[in-house]
């Protein structure tokens, strides 16, 4: 917040909600002692997704400096494409990397900084690693054992929204005909319904 001159007053503040922060659960019917959490406020408080994109802004100035020195080699997107380092939305986020090791030590080297300034932890669990199809499956399976991320063979859904690590098909989006032939199907019968309901009354 200092880098990007926020006013020291609102840092104070900011930080006191961070730092002063207590909290207490229901056990059993009974409410337990306040305890104050070891990573500042918790999940749903108004003031934490600001924080996380500060947080991510901060990542992604780290990531274009690797970009310009050289470190960062980025995935071109198709041979006319543009080169695409990292995507962001809400609490998701897509880094896009070379798979080799020197790389994906920048990777973790550049994620281990933001979680030392920012008290953020990566979590293994919710972290996958996707490889293009060209990636040699040995490389796979090094890249893996050393960083201790599961391998997906799919990027699956994101926001209703099927992303693939290929060219779509036309299969690819029955699903959209499908939620819609199902939203038409349920008016269609409240509709007539409603005209029931109409002609008796």
């Amino acid at each position: 917040m200092s880098e990007i001159n926020f006013p020291e007053a609102l840092i104070s503040v900011i930080m006191h909600s961070v730092t002063d922060f207590e909290s207490n659960v229901k056990w059993n019917g009974a409410r337990a002692d306040y305890f104050r959490p070891q990573r500042g406020i918790c999940r749903g408080d108004p003031i934490s997704p600001y924080l996380f994109v500060l947080c991510m802004d901060k990542l992604s100035h780290m990531i274009l400096h690797e970009i310009n020195q050289g470190d960062w080699k980025s995935i071109k997107v198709g041979r006319r494409g543009p080169e695409v380092s990292h995507l962001m939305f809400a609490d998701d986020l897509l880094l896009f990397r070379e798979a080799t090791k020197i790389q994906m030590w920048c990777v973790t080297h550049t994620s281990h900084q933001v979680c030392m300034l920012s008290g953020q932890k990566i979590s293994n669990e919710k972290t996958n690693m996707f490889f293009y199809k060209n990636v040699s499956r040995g490389m796979c399976e090094v890249l893996v054992h050393l960083f201790g991320f599961r391998e997906t063979h799919s990027l699956e859904k994101y926001l209703g929204v099927l992303l693939l690590g290929r060219a779509p098909r036309k299969e690819d989006f029955q699903y959209i005909i499908d939620q819609l032939n199902s939203k038409l199907a349920g008016w269609k019968q409240n509709y007539i319904l409603s005209l029931k309901s109409l002609n008796h009354g």
